[in-house]
């Protein structure tokens, strides 16, 4: 059950970290993030919150939601941390345009999963 409930704070990081990006990339289109290098180092900033979350989330549960791309998460952290100046900015849009709001839908589903076993 702890080990549960400690899983359930790093979803909710992980959703929190996409709130915010959703909020930041819905106020701005493609040119205008490709200008403003605030908003890139923040957007890569929360993508990395999300792939460290998911590195802490155990392997049990990644087996239970395989639907999520556990290793996709982790991995896009680690070019973010260990290549900061190889950071292709057009992927990290793409990955907000495309894969952000579905993964949003997949946690929400396994936080309520938590939910529901946790009554």
């Amino acid at each position: 059950m702890k080990k549960q409930l400690n899983e359930q704070v790093r979803i909710q990081h992980m959703l929190s970290a996409i709130a915010e990006i959703q909020e930041f990339a819905a106020t701005t289109n493609y040119d205008e993030y490709l200008i403003d290098r605030k908003l890139q180092l923040a957007l890569t900033r929360l993508i990395e919150i999300i792939g460290e979350a998911s590195n802490h989330v155990t392997e049990e549960t990644k087996n239970r939601f395989t639907d999520i791309e556990w290793r996709v998460l982790t991995g896009i952290r680690n070019v973010i941390v260990h290549e900061y100046f190889g950071i292709d900015y057009d992927i990290i849009w793409a990955v907000i345009q495309q894969d952000i709001p579905p993964l949003r839908v997949k946690l929400e589903f396994l936080l309520q999963q938590f939910n529901k076993e946790s009554e």
